[in-house]
């Protein structure tokens, strides 16, 4: 895809939910325009938890069994592969063992 292409393409988001102007949106670099991207991605994500916890909780009781908020968020969850929950599982350990890495050095400075 070439770069022309890519700018037609991105132009709905860029103009739409992200709401730039055309001036501001020639002036990011493809790494700041793929930031706001995943920005926008996660802030959607949690405004639908928190609409899907109301929810449940306006729900609940005229129910036998109570609904949670989880439950009326599965259609919106994207369902994660093997590797992508191996690849997660990977980086969480490695973190954790680069912290506790840091702990451990600033622990023996003092």
């Amino acid at each position: 895809m070439s770069m022309v292409e890519w700018c037609h393409q991105v132009r709905v988001p860029a103009f739409g939910f992200l709401r730039l102007k055309p001036w501001e949106f020639d002036r990011l670099s493809i790494f700041e325009f793929f930031d706001m991207i995943m920005a926008w991605q996660e802030a959607k994500t949690a405004e639908r938890w928190e609409r899907a916890y109301w929810v449940a909780n306006i729900m609940s009781p005229h129910l036998k069994k109570p609904v949670k908020p989880a439950a009326l968020m599965k259609p919106f969850e994207k369902k994660k592969t093997k590797r992508e929950i191996i690849e997660e599982r990977k980086a969480f350990f490695s973190n954790f063992e680069h912290e506790r890495e840091e702990v451990e050095k600033c622990q023996r400075k003092k």
